[in-house]
């Protein structure tokens, strides 16, 4: 089943798609997936619904799909604070997290900075 939904950020809409979400105390622990930078949420959404039916959290960064295009505020920063405030919004304390393409480098950012959060890291499509 998949779930819409917003989060602000710090004035900017961020939009983030749920599926597979576990009903009453389950302790899956989900998957965060970050686009890359021509891409939103809703490409990888179609390509991994029915192959990968577990908990998934696909966050259309600023810019992309149906969250907020500000003049300003692109920053690698600026980027990892929108998953930070899907993840803040939903209450995770731990999840996986997958960056494709340019998505990649920020969810590296991410991991970089909250370690205790992410159990594990996978980049798809990224140059090495």
């Amino acid at each position: 089943m998949r779930q819409d939904y917003f989060v602000d950020n710090n004035g900017v809409a961020i939009h983030f798609v749920v599926l597979h979400q576990p009903t009453t105390n389950n302790t899956q622990i989900p998957w965060i997936m970050i686009p890359g930078m021509g891409n939103s949420a809703n490409e990888i959404i179609e390509d991994l619904r029915d192959s990968f039916p577990v908990y998934q959290i696909h966050i259309n960064l600023r810019g992309r799909g149906k969250s907020d295009s500000p003049d300003t505020g692109y920053t690698l920063n600026d980027q990892v604070s929108d998953i930070d405030a899907v993840v803040n919004k939903l209450g995770l304390q731990q999840f996986y997290l997958y960056g494709h393409s340019v998505g990649s480098s920020i969810a590296l950012r991410y991991a970089h900075l909250h370690p205790q959060k992410v159990a594990a890291l996978a980049m798809g499509d990224y140059a090495p």
